[in-house]
């Protein structure tokens, strides 16, 4: 268990360990200064929302990165095999992922679409890439930097906007 993948990812869940606590420090403080100010202070969202980004970023690394488990011969040979089961550091990441979502979400904020039609209020359209078969075009293909918005009383309200590409048709 001592190789270079399980390394990497325990690195990773020591920074995010770190991060999570001072996000729960931020999140407590921004609390209570809402509440302080009868809920018209708002939350310092770009480092936070930073952070997450680099969570969600470490973890797609850290996934392709991981080695698919080995299945030994007999067991597919059994039947079917059991769902893979995480290291303990990988559980920790997806963890402190959730909770940082959830966290965000009792604040009213929640991420962006990211399939459909760019919204100009919610997304900023970085590049426009040519349409696949069968794939709709002026709808969002990548989202490069997720954006974050919370619902207003008129409709949703930016927090960050999300940096995406757009399907264009090209024609022949």
């Amino acid at each position: 268990m001592n190789d270079e993948p399980t390394r990497q990812l325990k690195q990773i869940a020591r920074g995010v360990v770190q991060a999570n606590a001072r996000l729960g420090r931020l999140l407590d403080l921004a609390e209570r200064s809402q509440a302080a100010a009868g809920g018209g202070h708002r939350l310092p969202a770009e480092p936070l929302l930073d952070l997450l980004q680099a969570l969600d970023d470490s973890l797609a690394v850290a996934q392709r990165q991981l080695p698919a488990p080995q299945v030994p011969w007999w067991r597919r040979w059994l039947g079917p095999p059991a769902p893979p089961t995480r290291d303990p550091a990988w559980q920790g990441l997806e963890l402190a992922r959730r909770r940082t979502h959830e966290q965000l979400a009792s604040l009213g904020a929640h991420p962006s679409p990211v399939t459909g039609r760019p919204d100009p209020l919610l997304h900023r359209v970085l590049a426009v890439v040519p349409c696949p078969q069968g794939a709709p075009s002026g709808c969002i293909a990548t989202v490069h930097h997720q954006g974050w918005c919370c619902d207003g009383p008129e409709g949703p309200e930016t927090i960050r906007v999300a940096d995406v590409s757009v399907y264009e048709e090209t024609s022949p």
